[in-house]
């Protein structure tokens, strides 16, 4: 299921439910943004890391 908000409210429902009851009401689908930005900053600690142990 995916997110979808209005708001601060945030619900989770089908694609299907979404577009019969929820998209009328003026919710929209929620992007995972937050996964994404986290990944990336591991990956850059990661790097800065491996520079680190590279000059030693």
């Amino acid at each position: 299921m995916k997110k979808y908000s209005k708001g601060k409210r945030v619900i989770c429902a089908t694609k299907r439910a979404f577009e019969v009851i929820y998209k009328a009401q003026g919710f929209k689908e929620v992007k995972e943004k937050v996964e994404t930005e986290n990944k990336g900053d591991e990956n850059s600690t990661d790097a800065q890391e491996s520079d680190d142990t590279d000059e030693k």
